[in-house]
């Protein structure tokens, strides 16, 4: 996997045999099962309080009128 990775370009035959070889390698960190995605929650609902933080520290501070 020499070339510069562009999303506009699929890849080749030898990247995803690559791609798929390195994922495989991976023991830790194997396909969700059907189970795994029934049991799947959205970020804001699973940790709110982290969910809360980011969104203080996106949004713009209050600019007082006085």
């Amino acid at each position: 996997m020499n070339r510069i990775f562009d999303e506009h370009r699929g890849l080749d035959d030898a990247e995803e045999a690559e791609v798929q070889k390195q994922i495989a390698s991976d023991p830790d960190d194997g396909e969700a099962t059907d189970l795994d995605l029934a049991q799947a929650r959205p970020f804001a609902e699973a940790l709110p309080e982290l969910m809360e933080s980011i969104q203080r520290a996106r949004s713009h501070p209050v600019v007082n009128g006085d």
